[in-house]
């Protein structure tokens, strides 16, 4: 008699409006939590943390940014608050201002703030 393969488990489902990151040398960590819309502050209550490997965040940042685009398209463009833009990335401290890795890595991420910017 051979094993007949059995429905994989629905894991649980949670609500979350907040995500951290948590970079390390090895993973990423996503710990989501939601946010207290309580008047007395904004207190993140951490729900589940999910642990990535860096090849597996660079895949979900396609998927993310496809899925986002797909919902956009047929749904329009999702509406980011004021409060909720991030800033612009801080000019390169001097210490810095010779490094060739630093310059480009900033170069990087004020492009991708500007896009990020265009696309709202």
């Amino acid at each position: 008699m051979a094993d007949t393969p059995q429905p994989l488990a629905v894991p649980p489902t949670a609500y979350a409006n907040n995500v951290q990151l948590e970079p390390s040398e090895f993973d990423l960590r996503l710990v989501f939590g939601e946010q207290s819309q309580s008047p007395s502050g904004g207190i993140v209550r951490p729900l589940v943390g999910v642990r990535l490997s860096w090849l597996e965040a660079k895949l979900l940042s396609y998927f993310l940014q496809v899925t986002l685009a797909g919902y956009e398209l047929h749904s329009g463009k999702i509406n980011v608050p004021k409060s909720t833009i991030p800033p612009e990335p801080t000019p390169i401290p001097e210490e810095h201002a010779n490094d060739p890795e630093y310059k480009a890595i900033h170069e990087k991420i004020t492009a991708m703030h500007k896009d990020f910017i265009a696309s709202i």
